[in-house]
């Protein structure tokens, strides 16, 4: 399993959360939850890849208030084989990372 945690201090997600959703789309993300809460905003992503027959999946939770937006990414795999790593499981979880910073780089410019 890797972890993933970023600030974004420059934006926040109330602003433009469907524009961040489509863009998560495009990029083949299911969003599997769009949660207003007091004073903020959650967002639930997953993706889902096979790599040598075994499935991994990056869960990516984005939450937001006023002017922060905090960003958590987990890849992690179901069956015993996908923990030894062979390399999928880093590529996948860097993969995803890449992404998340591209398209909130592009928010904030």
């Amino acid at each position: 399993m890797r972890n993933y945690e970023k600030e974004f201090t420059s934006i926040g997600l109330e602003d433009y959360d469907f524009k961040l959703i489509e863009k998560f789309h495009s990029l083949n993300f299911k969003v599997i939850g769009n949660f207003s809460v007091y004073n903020g905003k959650v967002i639930v992503i997953e993706k889902f890849l096979y790599s040598l027959g075994c499935k991994l999946v990056s869960t990516i939770v984005i939450t937001a208030q006023k002017n922060l937006t905090k960003v958590n990414v987990v890849t992690a795999g179901g069956k015993v084989g996908e923990f030894l790593d062979l390399g999928a499981n880093k590529n996948t979880h860097n993969e995803v990372i890449m992404n998340i910073e591209e398209i909130f780089r592009e928010e904030i410019l």
